[in-house]
């Protein structure tokens, strides 16, 4: 079969070269982006960033030129490969006998002088333009990574043997099935080829019920073996890129943990020269001389305060109520109509953009962000929450935002004086610990107490 490609030989080995490059390319921008977070954003030097910028935009320039080169490459080889093999098979066809004839059927010759070169030629042109560069990219990703972190890379040693398993063992299952499909294929072709040339017999005999009948069977049968193996390769998709995304989401998982120990830039970008919300001529104008140390506190009470107002006008609507109903007990929510599910991604809308603006709000008092900048704002949060909420429940004319905000100040505040005092982190953290644990038992106290 390679025979027919003798006089595409510097095209089959051009394609996959040119292929090979693009992924060579296409390898080095996850290492220019993280120049350009790690050093150009990090420094400021702009000038850095637009040569990296530059030097992006000519790999991807040059890996355009080598893609289309490769694809023109494998193109030609595959259509002169497809060309050759037709006139061979037609030529073939010319030899063989008349009993061979009648074996085959012409309705089979027919298929393969057409649909199964087409095939052929696809496939060629594929395998030409992925047979180098799949596993190239596989294991250049793979060394690179290594270079990176090498208990990051481990994922990878992980994941492509699991990914190499899936994909084989669906085309090991599925080959045999797509030969039956195909011979299938040829019983519905042959029965068409049947009816068109002896139209006149079947209608001189009054056959065309059985005739409809014999192609609805033979043609529910394709059918049925066309969505067996349609099922089958449908899977490839699907769990393959379950693999990648749990690979994903263990290298997050590890690169986060790395970060924390030191073991990996976090490309942590500092931003002490940019004016910010805190520190900006507007502000400097207004602020006192006296009022200046107090600054930032000020402005984060101000935010605070409007995002308060804002939410408690808004939990008045009746959308807010509708919001605090499915907190309660969705299944009234559901009785009147709402669809709760609306609701709850309403609410996580609103969380969710509370927490961006806090985060906002938090870098840039900070003056620096990087990946682990909110560890632990989850249970500091939570603490808040149960602190304002159990402290101040009986106090009818405190709305919970309030609680809450309040529940904030004393959590702060017990962190604050303890840190005057000069106790250790660790203590700290351990008196934060009891404190919140006393105020959560005292509040399950109460609940008991009123059951009863």
């Amino acid at each position: 079969m390679l025979g027919y490609l003798k006089d595409y030989k510097r095209e089959s080995v051009l394609a996959p070269l040119f292929k090979m490059l693009e992924a060579t390319f296409d390898l080095f921008v996850p290492l220019v982006m993280a120049d350009i977070v790690n050093i150009g954003i990090a420094a400021h030097d702009f000038h850095y960033i637009l040569v990296r910028c530059g030097i992006l935009l000519l790999l991807a320039m040059i890996g355009l030129a080598c893609s289309l080169t490769a694809q023109y490459f494998s193109a030609k080889a595959a259509v002169g490969y497809s060309t050759a093999l037709r006139h061979a098979l037609f030529e073939h066809i010319q030899t063989l006998s008349f009993t061979e004839m009648d074996t085959l059927g012409t309705s089979t010759l027919i298929t393969r002088m057409t649909s199964d070169v087409n095939q052929v030629q696809s496939g060629l042109n594929l395998f030409l333009r992925l047979f180098l560069r799949s596993p190239f990219v596989v294991i250049g990703a793979m060394v690179m990574a290594f270079t990176v972190n090498s208990r990051a890379a481990l994922i990878f040693v992980v994941t492509i043997p699991l990914l190499s398993v899936v994909v084989f063992g669906i085309m090991a299952a599925t080959r045999p099935l797509y030969k039956t499909v195909q011979n299938r294929l040829d019983r519905v072709l042959g029965l068409t080829r049947e009816n068109l040339t002896g139209v006149r017999v079947v209608r001189a005999f009054d056959k065309e019920k059985s005739e409809v009948e014999r192609f609805e069977n033979a043609n529910d049968l394709l059918t049925k073996m066309q969505l067996h193996v349609g099922h089958i390769s449908a899977l490839m998709n699907p769990l393959t890129y379950v693999l990648i995304n749990i690979a994903i989401v263990a290298l997050l998982y590890v690169g986060s943990i790395e970060i924390n120990v030191g073991g990996m830039a976090p490309g942590y970008v500092a931003i002490f020269d940019k004016e910010n919300i805190f520190n900006n001529s507007f502000v400097n104008s207004i602020t006192p001389g006296f009022l200046v140390n107090f600054k930032n506190v000020i402005i984060i009470f101000l935010i605070t305060m409007v995002a308060k107002y804002l939410l408690d006008w808004y939990m008045s609507t009746k959308s807010g109520f509708l919001l605090r109903a499915v907190g309660d007990n969705d299944t009234i929510v559901t009785s009147l109509g709402v669809d709760k599910g609306l609701v709850k991604i309403v609410g996580l809308s609103i969380a969710n953009g509370l927490v961006s603006l806090s985060g906002c709000i938090y870098a840039q008092q900070q003056r620096s962000f990087e990946i682990s900048i909110g560890t632990g704002a989850v249970v500091i949060g939570l603490a808040s929450v149960i602190i304002g909420t159990s402290l101040f429940k009986k106090i009818t004319f405190f709305r919970v935002t309030s609680s809450v905000v309040v529940g904030s100040i004393l959590y702060k505040a017990c962190v604050a004086v303890a840190m005057f005092a000069g106790i250790s982190p660790n203590a700290i953290k351990l008196i934060t610990a009891v404190l919140f644990l006393i105020i959560l038992v005292i509040s399950m106290d109460r609940k008991k107490v009123k059951a009863c």
